[in-house]
Formats: structure tokens, C-alpha cells, sequence
């Protein structure tokens, strides 16, 4: 069981496409980041676009893609981030 709090992609190094490099990420029904722009200058962040607090009962899958038009890259880098906490384990212990 997992919480979904936040999830955010922030562009380390601006992609060099021809035309256009985008970046979504979805679990298949909610797509919280939708085609954002990773030609963006370095250090832009993109929070997610809906509203997260999503509940997983059997966790979960994010897959992040990215599409590009014209030339392809030949540099660029992106960091895609999740928030999450795994709920009922308040019987473990850590020691």
C-alpha cells in the first residue's frame, strides 16, 4: 500500500532536439506530468499537473516518456522525482 504525495521532473541539462522534446509520466490512468518541456533551461522544474494524493492499495507503477520531434537530441538530461510513503508498517522495526 503506498501514497502517492508528489512527483516532479526538473531539466539538469536542456535537451538539443531539432524541434520539440517532451516528457510525460503516468501509472496508466492518471498522468500527473503531460508533455512538458525538456528544452527548458537548466534548473526548470515542473511540479505535477494533478493533483496527487493518489492511493495504490497493491502499490503502483510510474513510467516516464519522452518524445521528440525533428533531429534527436544529442544532449540532455532530466530528473523525474516521486514523493511516496508505504503505509502499514507500523509493525516493523529498524535497529
Amino acid at each position: 500500500k503506498a501514497l502517492l504525495l508528489e512527483v516532479e521532473a526538473v531539466v539538469v541539462t536542456a535537451f538539443d532536439s531539432a524541434t520539440t522534446t517532451t516528457l510525460t509520466v503516468s501509472d496508466g490512468t492518471t498522468t500527473f506530468l503531460s508533455a512538458v518541456d525538456a528544452k527548458a533551461a537548466a534548473g526548470t522544474k515542473y511540479p505535477s499537473s494533478t493533483a496527487v494524493g493518489k492511493y495504490y492499495p497493491a502499490g503502483g507503477t510510474l513510467t516516464v516518456s519522452m518524445a521528440e520531434t525533428g533531429a534527436a537530441a544529442t544532449v540532455g538530461r532530466a530528473m523525474v522525482t516521486a514523493k511516496y510513503i508505504v503505509l502499514d508498517r507500523q509493525h516493523e522495526s529498524q535497529g
